[in-house]
């Protein structure tokens, strides 16, 4: 329990059977010290005549309430510094503001997680132990050295078992892929820098960075926040806009005031060839060709997170064609602001230098870490330093591999969905993702199949959006300018557009020799010569048409019917079982 398990836990909830169930993980993890009220006002008095370390609030409980618990706590002298965790079953933003506004540092949401629950109980405590320690430690200045000695390694050994809780949420989610090299330099134990990466359904590589104002503790309350959102609406498939507005909302409930976070998201898409940057607040995210010349530079288009309510983040996106052997560089201002000990700045200028007077690009990752040590020598580190170098392997992409086998079904389907989508709900509806979940609700084991299903989808969509609605040409994007003029054409016309639809529809089917699952998605486009586009031969080398060939090798049929604005694909699968039979 790294000493954790001496400390005192009140925890109060009129609910008995949650009640129950909190004493009962805490007994099971070794806080023996834990006080359980099913009454408010009796749990007040207990409290304000013996203050526990950590104190676990139900929301709504009728004869003193959460809100009300809470302020009587901040406001009483012998209970002001207890940690509050609220535990509720209403996570809304109001409830959630009015909790912090009441003085909880954090909340717990019902049904209860063990894992969670325990991960954020055991954060709590570290803190409350470093605080008491250093509180001590204040009150015995006046003592000896080695008795200060003494407690400073104390407060050294807790604020490692801070740092080691917070890393199971903060560096659980670094990137492990290997195109992606990066290097973490905290100025202190917990650093205030954040390097995220996760995959995507549709096979996006999204990389996130973020610098909080500060580091230590203060700044790694809102970074479990950001690990949250940003893992489980990548995983889910959410385009970096909507992620980056969640991770806005939700930074602005929780941090204190004058902290914010500079953060920036990137979108790889090797398949389609194609980057997409969102920098809010971060040094220019710089794009290194392989020759080792300066193919684009990002500069910041945003303020940073928790600052202020932003309606999406679409119109801020940047968009480039990418090429194999590009290296994408995205850090923290602490290494341009990285002093040596004459007191100069690293800066923007020497780093640009150093990434493109090198004639191998795949060094440019070494070339900047031994830049920087021969720069700042001995000079103390007052900042954190992280640099993510990100590679571009279009080449090496492969298209995932689909069950297949002829398998004939007829009759009617066993279920089906049917969806109608006319603007306003059509530029940024993450149908895709929406459309699986319904589905996966109806046959639990197509989550087995959601990587090739979630390319299906997203990519019969993308296409009957922007070359069916808003008429796009695909031959736009043949060169790395073209592709810039394409996306730029895309925003403006998905602004302008105010008619027109599209019509998906799924069916599925289940018989004894198979599985299949139908895709229909017509639109009220002019359609296109599908006949052409089918017949050429697939380009590895090019920007775009990569799509249609990579629905084509996992679907067992794809049919363009009447002008080309419907095509219907056929994915078949059998079930482990009936392929051993």
């Amino acid at each position: 329990m790294d000493n954790l398990s001496d400390m005192a836990i009140v925890a109060v909830d009129d609910d008995l059977t949650y009640l129950t169930v909190i004493a009962h993980l805490l007994k099971k993890n070794g806080f023996t010290r834990t006080r359980c009220f099913s009454s408010s006002t009796e749990a007040w008095a207990q409290v304000a005549e013996t203050p526990p370390d950590l104190l676990l609030l139900d929301v709504t409980m009728p004869e003193l309430d959460g809100f009300a618990f809470c302020r009587r706590v901040r406001s009483c002298d012998a209970t002001s510094h207890v940690p509050i965790i609220m535990i509720t079953s209403d996570d809304d933003e109001q409830t959630l503001k009015a909790s912090f506004e009441a003085g909880a540092i954090d909340f717990i949401a019902k049904p209860i997680s063990p894992t969670v629950f325990l991960t954020r109980i055991k954060s709590a405590l570290a803190l409350k132990r470093s605080h008491d320690l250093l509180k001590t430690q204040n009150e015995l200045l006046t003592k000896s050295y080695d008795e200060i000695q003494i407690l400073n390694q104390q407060v050294q050994r807790d604020l490692d078992l801070a740092e080691r809780v917070f890393s199971k949420i903060i560096h659980r989610e670094n990137p492990d892929a290997p195109n992606v090299r990066f290097m973490i330099s905290p100025a202190k134990n917990v650093s205030g820098d954040i390097l995220f990466a996760s995959s995507t359904p549709g096979g996006e590589q999204h990389i996130l960075l973020g610098d909080f104002t500060g580091h230590g503790l203060s700044a790694a309350i809102g970074a479990t926040s950001v690990a949250r959102v940003f893992s489980s609406m990548s995983a889910k498939g959410f385009s970096i806009g909507d992620i980056m507005g969640e991770l806005n909302d939700q930074l602005r409930l929780i941090l204190p005031t004058g902290l914010f976070c500079c953060a920036c998201l990137i979108a790889l898409d090797n398949i389609k060839r194609k980057a997409q940057v969102l920098n809010c607040g971060l040094p220019d995210v710089l794009v290194i060709g392989s020759q080792g010349e300066l193919k684009r530079r990002f500069p910041s288009k945003l303020i940073p997170l928790g600052l202020v309510p932003i309606d999406h983040y679409y119109g801020t996106i940047e968009e480039m064609a990418i090429e194999d052997g590009d290296h994408i560089y995205v850090y923290s201002d602490g290494i341009i602001e990285a002093i040596n000990p004459q007191g100069e700045m690293f800066g923007q200028s020497l780093l640009e230098k150093t990434l493109t007077g090198i004639p191998d690009a795949n060094q440019g990752f070494e070339e900047i870490q031994k830049g920087l040590r021969e720069f700042c020598v001995t000079a103390e580190q007052r900042d954190d330093i992280t640099l993510a170098d990100i590679r571009c392997d279009v080449t090496s992409v492969r298209c995932p591999v689909a069950e297949q086998g002829r398998i004939t079904l007829y009759g009617s389907s066993d279920w089906q969905i049917r969806v109608n989508l006319s603007p306003p709900r059509l530029p940024h509806n993450n149908l895709a993702m929406v459309l699986y979940e319904m589905m996966e609700r109806n046959e639990p084991a197509l989550k087995h199949h959601k990587t090739n299903l979630y390319l299906i989808l997203s990519e019969l969509y993308d296409n009957a959006l922007e070359h069916g609605l808003l008429g796009l040409d695909c031959r736009l994007k043949a060169t790395p300018e073209g592709f810039e003029s394409y996306y730029t054409a895309l925003h403006d016309r998905l602004a302008a557009l105010d008619h027109g639809w599209i019509k998906v529809d799924v069916l599925f089917y289940r018989r004894d020799t198979g599985r299949k699952l139908v895709v229909r998605m017509e639109d009220s486009g002019q359609g296109f010569d599908f006949r052409q586009v089918i017949s050429q031969p697939p380009d590895e080398q090019a920007f775009s048409g990569r799509g249609v060939t990579l629905v084509r090798s996992l679907c067992q049929e794809l049919v363009y019917y009447d002008r080309g604005n419907m095509v219907e694909a056929v994915y078949v699968w059998q079930e482990p079982a009936e392929v051993e039979a």
